[in-house]
């Protein structure tokens, strides 16, 4: 568990100890201030959240950014070594110098999850893969598309949706379809424009369960679809939109569940039979590249024995640390170790 102890000494960046983030959030001058919100970066909002009516609705997702964000699909800047070759970044520091943004501002406590699925595009996936079966073609040159699903998503996830049309000058000419696919989520993230208010079970609100918002970046040719589906992954019509990659966060939390649970709690027949027919759902796919992202070692590690169990295929999964993880850490109580969101990717092919 070395690894773990030591994984904020490589970040580069300032890392922020969960109970200080609601002070450093007020000294930058950010807390409150469109998606700063200490439940939106400590990954807590939820349904209840989404739908006290406390909230002002709709949220800028550009405030409180540094002016190069504004719009969030603004260029690289000329010069920074970047601005030609956006797929050579490969951490956190290459992003900061392709956006000329000071090192001190926190951006990867917002923009984890999309610079995450910029790594698994670019850097994670394209290289052959050493199983008997190819995964499905996969491109990101001028013209292609890619299709990612999301799954066992979170209304935290759903909030930072905005956040992906950062992808738009990293992949140019390149069109992204990204589902965002769980059973708790209201789907409509505060800085849509859209309200949502009112019980879950109001037709105002089941009406807007299935909605998309487009993305597009006319300076790059580029377009980001983000897509938002209440469902199962294994009610959602798969074949309908195939993907190219399948993404779920803490998978050993939400995915791979196991009947005592995490401190001692107890997990229900029924929670563990969806949970298990989600996991079949996604080993009955072919050719489809898979990336848990998970908060500690530990995690990981039992994420690659479970693929390791499910699939057979131990010598395709790969774990590796995050270049683009979350810089808030965490502390597992029952494990005394610290915890960073997608601190671990896990990646097989299904």
């Amino acid at each position: 568990m070395e690894r773990t102890k030591d994984l904020a000494d490589d970040a580069g960046l300032d890392v922020i100890n969960t109970q200080d983030l609601p002070e450093r959030l007020e000294q930058d001058r950010l807390l409150g201030r469109g998606l700063w919100r200490v439940d939106i970066v400590e990954g807590t909002f939820d349904l209840d959240s989404r739908m006290d009516g406390t909230t002002k609705d709709p949220l800028d997702s550009c405030e409180g950014l540094p002016p190069q964000f504004c719009p969030l699909a603004s260029p690289l800047t000329k010069g920074s070594g970047f601005d030609n070759t956006p797929t050579a970044i490969s951490s956190w520091r290459d992003y900061y110098k392709a956006k000329s943004m000071d090192i001190a501002f926190p951006a990867p406590l917002l923009m984890s999850n999309a610079l995450t699925l910029f790594h698994a595009i670019s850097h994670l996936f394209p290289r052959p893969s050493s199983q008997s079966s190819s995964p499905r073609p996969m491109s990101f040159a001028p013209g292609s598309h890619i299709c990612i699903h999301i799954i066992q998503a979170t209304q935290s996830q759903v909030e930072l949706a905005p956040y992906y049309q950062l992808l738009a000058p990293l992949f140019p000419y390149v069109t992204i379809d990204i589902f965002l696919i769980g059973p708790g989520v209201v789907v409509v993230p505060l800085a849509s424009g859209m309200n949502v208010k009112g019980p879950l079970d109001t037709p105002t609100v089941l009406a807007k369960r299935d909605h998309s918002i487009e993305y597009k970046a006319e300076a790059f040719g580029s377009c980001i679809r983000v897509h938002f589906a209440r469902a199962r992954y294994e009610e959602f019509p798969r074949s309908n939109y195939p993907p190219h990659i399948i993404v779920c966060q803490d998978a050993a939390a939400r995915l791979f569940l196991r009947p005592e649970g995490e401190e001692g709690q107890t997990v229900g027949e029924e929670d563990l039979k969806a949970a298990e027919a989600t996991v079949a759902a996604v080993f009955r796919m072919e050719g489809v590249r898979v990336l848990f992202a998970e908060s500690t070692e530990l995690d990981a590690a039992i994420v690659r024995e479970r693929i390791r169990v499910r699939g057979g295929k131990s010598s395709s999964v790969e774990v590796g640390v995050n270049p683009f993880r979350q810089t808030l850490r965490r502390h597992m109580p029952t494990l005394r170790i610290p915890a960073y969101l997608n601190g671990y990717l896990v990646t097989c092919v299904v």
